[in-house]
């Protein structure tokens, strides 16, 4: 997977390791860890990656982040067979995308709640890929996280 962001500024290149940044509490909460947020001296560019056990959800509040970034989730370590839902709402209740999601596949949320719910037998990883619309200030992890349920 390739993600980037048009930038004014000159970023060095970094690398983040994934097994360093989950042993690192600043950077991993619950299922969450941090890859490139704070750590990462960049432009516009943000990415978390998550796990849900099986059967388990969870839900990312709309805490007014549409203003300040693209979000795209794609789903990864999803065993063949197994699937996972994905719902959108911009307006709570309405869901505007309720679909099943399997290895590889990419949901666009543009803004609101986004939930996820791992079927039954497997869990479900996402990587959570998001880009400031503006470079620099709008770049920052909002402080509210998901929750997660079993």
């Amino acid at each position: 997977m390739e993600a980037g962001a048009h930038v004014e500024g000159d970023y060095p290149v970094q690398f983040v390791a994934y097994g360093e940044a989950k042993d690192d509490p600043a950077l991993h909460l619950s299922e969450t860890t941090t890859l490139i947020g704070d750590n990462v001296r960049a432009g516009r560019i943000l990415a978390a990656v998550s796990f849900i056990g099986p059967g388990n959800w969870t839900c990312w509040p709309p805490d007014g982040d549409s203003d300040r970034f693209e979000l795209a989730q794609l789903y990864i370590e999803i065993p063949g067979e197994f699937w996972g839902i994905q719902m959108v709402c911009r307006v709570p209740g309405i869901p505007e995308i309720l679909t099943l999601v399997r290895q590889d596949d990419c949901v666009s949320i543009p803004e609101g709640h986004h939930l996820n719910i791992a079927g039954p037998g497997a869990r479900i990883g996402y990587l959570r890929m998001m880009a400031a619309r503006r470079e620099g200030e709008d770049r920052r992890m909002s402080s509210a996280s998901a929750t997660i349920a079993g």
